[in-house]
């Protein structure tokens, strides 16, 4: 499990920051617009914030699947190099308790460890003719590499052994499990709301009342709503709520029931019907899913906010135009208010009374009827809304920056395993490893002249640049190599070597 996690934890990790530097992007665009103060729409908002919360979690998945665009940012772990790119960050890379070669790869027996580099003399003669560059070749060239993943620094700690990994790849694995953990955690909490519901709902009882039952009929009939809604009555609730995204369901409390006028029960029930017509239902899941198993970006909550005190303004609108009474919902409002318990359990619902700081901002905009025409509710908008997301999430997926995590991804053999290899595998594995050794060393040549002797040389740092690029696609096809070719039935054998 830990090996797995190790090999994981990098994609994982370019994932999560990929997508927090994409959101964090949209969210604090959308907020930007929100507070401008240019926005007077509230469905406007609405779906701003809609957009930008959900947006993130499809262009940075496609943006790395794809491969479309360069990333701005590269964090090397385990001694794995990156290299300055015009106009990017450099991220120092994690030192590492081994003296090695920095993308190094596994040794599988002594033939391939003693292998000679004869291929520095070569690189040494062919920059002969640069004479800024020629006499630190020419030492390099004499000098003899140190055998790779054998000889450690003089910490007593260091890895010593071929099995063993590089003390990086548990550092991402930790983090890597963090956030997995905190993720499992979320999916757990939004379990545990569901449950709790349900057995809040088992004291529920249908409402069979005929003056009632007309009421909802009626606000069907008027807002054209086909599908059919539960309506219950609860002893336990303590303010009106709706929810269900595929099972329409109101719940009323005993006390609305029996003391509220025929006009506010309406107006009410209006309000509520209001929020499943709209959909508001499916938002609140999506907002339960990224404020819990998101939350490592705060501007989730920040946007669920923004969304849904635009939705109960929104759904008050509706309720009004389709024959409710205003100030009737505002004096409905308010007896709620005052009736409900301010430290009562917030069950993940649609409560009517929302957000407490916006209610005397929906309770003025009743009494004073400030509800006027909303040119984006028109579905020419809404159409121009939809293809500006598209148009957005199309540029975040071809030119917003991203991040990669750059780690030493390639599991060791254990030499139990690498005996029960057959000879032609051991002989394409050896040929790879040394395929990589020699890429390893002119990654160490041109890294050490652009370093010390042409810092300023544009060539020579976007040569670094594409080979650093080849050393990790065949990184990353010795590492598929390997767990394809290894067998898989000695897991036992390994643990008693």
């Amino acid at each position: 499990m830990g090996n797995e996690l190790s090999s994981f934890a990098p994609a994982t990790l370019t994932l999560a920051s990929t997508y927090l530097l994409h959101s964090t992007l949209l969210l604090g665009g959308a907020w930007l617009a929100v507070r401008s103060g240019r926005i007077r729409s509230e469905t406007l908002k609405e779906r701003l914030w809609k957009l930008a919360a959900v947006l993130a979690l499809l262009t940075a998945p496609l943006q790395l699947s794809l491969g479309v665009s360069s990333p701005t940012l590269e964090l090397a772990f385990g001694g794995a190099r990156t290299f300055e790119r015009p106009g990017d960050a450099v991220v120092t890379p994690v030192a590492s308790a081994v003296e090695r070669s920095p993308s190094a790869p596994i040794v599988l027996n002594e033939t391939a460890r003693a292998e000679p580099n004869e291929h520095l003399g070569e690189i040494a003669s062919k920059r002969a003719a640069a004479p800024v560059a020629n006499e630190f070749i020419a030492d390099r060239a004499t000098r003899t590499r140190p055998p790779i993943m054998s000889e450690t620094s003089d910490n007593a700690s260091a890895v010593t052994s071929v099995g063993e990994t590089a003390p990086a790849r548990p550092v991402l694995a930790r983090i890597a499990g963090v956030l997995i953990v905190f993720f499992c955690a979320g999916i757990l909490r939004l379990v545990c709301q569901t449950i709790l519901l349900s057995v809040r709902l088992k004291d529920c009882e249908i409402v069979h009342e005929p003056s009632v039952c007309r009421l909802l009929e009626q606000i069907a009939q008027r807002g054209g709503v086909r599908r059919k809604i539960r309506l219950l009555v609860s002893p336990t609730f303590r303010q009106p709520a709706a929810f269900g995204a595929f099972r329409w369901t109101i719940v009323l409390p005993e006390e609305v029931v029996r003391t509220f006028e025929s006009s506010e029960l309406f107006a009410l029930l209006a309000h509520e019907a209001a929020h499943l017509v709209r959909g508001d239902a499916v938002w609140l899941w999506w907002g339960r899913v990224l404020c819990s198993c998101l939350a490592f970006q705060p501007l989730n909550f920040l946007a669920r906010r923004g969304w849904r005190r635009s939705a109960e303004i929104l759904c008050d609108e509706w309720a009004v135009t389709h024959s409710a009474s205003g100030l009737a919902l505002a004096r409905c409002l308010t007896r709620v208010a005052e009736a409900s318990l301010p430290a009562g359990p917030r069950l993940q619902a649609l409560w009517a009374l929302g957000s407490p700081s916006h209610l005397s901002e929906r309770v003025e905009r009743l009494v004073n009827g400030g509800y006027g025409n909303d040119a984006w509710t028109t579905r020419a908008r809404s159409r121009f809304i939809t293809l500006a997301g598209v148009g957005i999430a199309t540029v975040f997926v071809w030119a917003a920056p991203r991040t990669t995590i750059l780690a030493d991804v390639a599991q060791p053999l254990s030499a139990a395993r690498i005996e029960r290899l057959d000879l032609a595998t051991r002989t394409d594995i050896d040929l790879l490893g040394a395929d990589l050794r020699e890429l390893t060393a002119e990654i160490d040549e041109v890294s050490d002249l652009v370093k010390w002797r042409l810092p300023a040389n544009r060539p020579a740092t976007d040569l670094a640049t594409r080979i650093s690029a080849q050393a990790s696609e065949l990184r990353n096809r010795y590492e598929k190599f390997v767990h394809a070719a290894e067998p898989r039935s000695d897991t036992s054998a390994e643990a008693n070597p």
